[in-house]
């Protein structure tokens, strides 16, 4: 895709990202970014819409076509069988493909969810939870505040935005299933999560984020669909 295509295209889906879920995310409160017209505040985040990365970016393409059909499907959940890997069940749930499909655009995270030697809670967030991001997975601020709007231009950009969109999936990614109550267990990403049940509803922390449902349980562990997003750049 030409940029110019792509610009059109991201400007058409823009607004998605502008409704901002600030408590999930709260290092993106602060910290201004280096643009002429506004910084990160939430009074700002219009523009800084039209600062679009690269559609070369792993996994910005098949994202952005997701968010336009980001419906959380709540139907029946049919348990999967054996010899189902968690690979087999992200691509089969409408209510995560927006998150399932960075999971296919990082290598070594794919190559884990279909692996039958490695057991992975994966925690995934629903689609309308993504969608409400007050900024994209692959953007960092500190990168705009470092190098400003042109922060992922180029090569050197394209290359920012991947290793921040494989920060952001690894931090969801827990290599222990079944992962047990209290347990203090570090993602793919370094931070360490643990969860409880609480009034009835079980909740990951740090965060208080809601789990809102096992969906399935595959051979290599658990997908857990979640309310929230981990703050992978703490």
């Amino acid at each position: 895709m030409m940029r110019s295509q792509f610009l059109a295209f991201s400007l058409a889906v823009s607004s998605l990202f502008v409704s901002g879920q600030a408590q999930l995310l709260p290092f993106l409160e602060k910290g201004p970014a280096h643009h002429k017209d506004n910084d990160l505040s939430l009074s700002g985040r219009a523009d800084l819409q039209k600062q679009q990365p690269l559609a070369t970016v792993p996994g910005l393409q098949s994202a952005f076509a997701l968010m336009e059909d980001n419906g959380d499907d709540v139907g029946k959940i049919t348990p999967s069988a054996n010899g189902v890997s968690i690979s087999d069940v992200i691509g089969n749930e409408h209510m995560i493909k927006i998150f399932a499909s960075l999971t296919r655009d990082i290598d070594s995270i794919a190559q884990r969810l279909e692996s039958t030697k490695e057991k992975t809670t994966l925690l995934a967030p629903l689609n309308s939870i993504m969608s409400d991001l007050p900024r994209k997975p692959w953007e960092d601020p500190r990168d705009y505040s470092a190098l400003g709007a042109t922060a992922y231009d180029g090569a050197d950009g394209e290359s920012r935005a991947h290793a921040n969109l494989r920060r952001f999936t690894e931090a969801h990614v827990i290599p222990v299933s079944p992962w047990k109550e209290g347990d203090k267990i570090n993602s793919l990403g370094g931070g360490a999560l643990w969860w409880e049940i609480k009034d009835g509803k079980t909740f990951l922390h740090p965060g208080s984020i809601e789990v809102d449902r096992v969906i399935s349980r595959a051979t290599n562990g658990e997908v857990w669909v979640i309310k929230g997003v981990i703050n992978y750049a703490s």
